[in-house]
């Protein structure tokens, strides 16, 4: 949705698409406080060691890709290859 910052894109050999997954933000943690419903910030970054995706069984992706959301569409942050 327009809400996810990030993006995971499940790549073939070749590159392409073959599913995408929105994040959300996982690099940050929201949190309420009652009295503090107005208060612009309540939370902060957060370090994420393990983040786990669930994925149709039939795709066999060759590489993950981690896409962050910009002005002009989403720019590529890391690209792993999987095994």
């Amino acid at each position: 949705t327009k809400k996810d910052k990030y993006i995971v894109n499940l790549l073939n050999e070749n590159r392409e698409v073959v599913y995408s997954i929105g994040i959300g933000n996982p690099f940050y943690a929201q949190a309420q406080h009652i009295g503090y419903e107005d208060n612009p910030v309540m939370g902060g970054p957060v370090e994420v060691k393990d983040l786990e995706l669930s994925f149709p069984l039939g795709i066999n992706p060759s590489f993950l890709s981690l896409e962050q959301r910009t002005l002009n569409g989403f720019k590529k942050i890391k690209e792993i290859e999987l095994n």
